[in-house]
């Protein structure tokens, strides 16, 4: 550029920021036909004139594929929090018991590492050009509100949708779910560590209605008002939404033992791109420091109930929980409201103990041991549709947050169970890294139930 008159620039005589606006012109008006002059065009014009509409936008697996078939049907691969209802005659039902790579996603857990691959499916008449990019804003719900804007770049024509080309992150440049790190188009905040914030998770297989409700844990969310929730995991479909959120009571859950959100939202930059999708949202694996499991244990082999063939139970042990790998961040807790299956011995207590108090030091195991009465009839947990789960949860937090408690273990988690199940009485237990503490419940003869002395027995193991 030619400035042929440089007065302008003499006023510039002192040290500083100066700012100008030039109005260019085309001076060829001896080539045009009307032999005008006309303003010059920006460089990047073509450019701009590109439209697009963002007609989705969600997170994938690594390999970014966005359509994939299942039983000749053709799905949408976008990872969600629940069922591809896009396969047809595939149920919720059956979804849960052998779930497809992009069911039920939990982020860091299924799919496990800590970086995102985020794409957008854009519309347009005409190919974009290159270096196009789209505006997003991601933002995790719990560790991270404020959130944090992303770029996604052109990468390519969708081959399965016409006219809709994809938008993403190259390859090593993902967005990083970090503890501590916040910053555009890098690092969204996600703890991962032990925090301040005391957290609650719960999962409850209710299987059998005529046993079991969910009142004990709905109880337990709602009373202990100290913790925020940290999701939960119901068994039935109908409960299966959104809110909080409420996921099916896959081993998965157990084993991310606490989620919050992550959402993704574009951002339209008029005139050029338009959004016309929903935000997206996925769970993902933010541990609490109390998870709760309500539902039935097996004795015999230490073993809990998650979904199984056609709602069937299925059943899991402490070894596919593998606490060393999943349960290494910010669990303390975990309370297990199921029969027997923290009795001290090898298949139980012992087992589930040494995995997480002695290699992992968790801090320590509630739950329940076991009696026979007449010899043949297990005594253990509480009813749920008799309603002593619920008063025993009740006790439980009003001894964990008020009433004096005797210092038996003295952590308070633990003294409050022990509280709680001495008032029913039930044969509740808890352990820490070398010792365990039983309610000392026994059985008279004609199967009356009582507290017996000393009322609770303490234990090495």
């Amino acid at each position: 550029m030619v400035f042929r008159d440089m007065s302008l620039f003499h006023c510039m005589e002192k040290a500083g920021i100066y700012r100008f606006i030039f109005r260019v012109w085309d001076n060829h008006a001896d080539k045009y036909k009307d032999h005008q002059i006309k303003p010059a065009l920006e460089m990047n014009a073509v450019h701009l004139v590109w439209k697009g509409v963002v007609r989705e936008i969600g997170f994938y697996l690594s390999d970014y594929v966005c359509q994939k078939v299942f039983n000749g049907d053709s799905y949408n691969a976008k990872l969600r929090w629940d069922w591809a209802n896009d396969i047809s005659g595939r149920t919720a039902e059956q979804a849960a018991t052998n779930p497809l790579d992009h069911e039920f996603a939990i982020l860091r857990q299924q799919p496990s590492g800590n970086r995102l691959y985020l794409m957008a499916h854009v519309e347009a008449n005409t190919s974009p050009p290159p270096g196009a990019k789209i505006t997003v804003w991601l933002r995790a719900t719990k560790s991270d509100r404020e959130g944090i804007r992303a770029w996604l770049s052109y990468s390519g024509a969708c081959p399965y949708r016409p006219n809709q080309y994809h938008f993403r992150k190259p390859y090593g440049q993902e967005i990083l779910l970090d503890d501590q790190l916040h910053e555009d188009d890098g690092y969204l905040r996600l703890r991962q560590s032990e925090d301040e914030v005391d957290e609650l998770a719960t999962y409850d297989h209710a299987r059998d209605k005529r046993k079991s409700n969910y009142d004990d844990s709905s109880t337990l969310e709602s009373s202990l008002t100290t913790h925020e929730l940290r999701g939960r995991a119901r068994y039935d479909k109908g409960e299966w939404r959104d809110i909080e959120p409420t996921l099916p009571t896959l081993l998965r859950f157990i084993q991310a033992a606490g989620v919050e959100k992550i959402t993704v939202e574009a951002f339209p930059q008029p005139p050029h791109i338009e959004v016309n999708c929903a935000r997206e949202w996925l769970p993902v694996k933010n541990q609490a420091d109390i998870l709760y499991y309500s539902g039935h244990g097996y004795s015999r082999d230490g073993s809990l109930e998650c979904w199984g063939q056609a709602g069937s139970a299925s059943k899991f042990t402490v070894t596919d929980v593998d606490p060393n790998s999943n349960w290494i961040e910010d669990l303390d807790y975990f309370i297990i409201a199921g029969c027997g299956v923290l009795h001290p011995d090898n298949n139980n207590g012992f087992a589930w103990g040494t995995e997480t108090l002695k290699r992992l030091h968790l801090k320590g195991l509630a739950g329940y041991s076991y009696i026979k009465r007449w010899g043949i009839d297990t005594f253990s947990a509480p009813s749920d549709v008799s309603g002593e789960s619920v008063k025993v949860v009740k006790d439980f937090i009003k001894f964990l947050l008020s009433w004096p408690v005797i210092p038996y273990t003295n952590d308070r988690v633990l003294d409050a169970w022990l509280m709680a199940n001495i008032a029913r009485p039930r044969p509740g237990i808890v352990y820490n890294a070398n010792n365990y503490w039983k309610v000392n419940v026994k059985s008279s003869l004609n199967g009356d139930i009582y507290l017996g002395t000393p009322q609770v027995i303490k234990g090495n193991w």
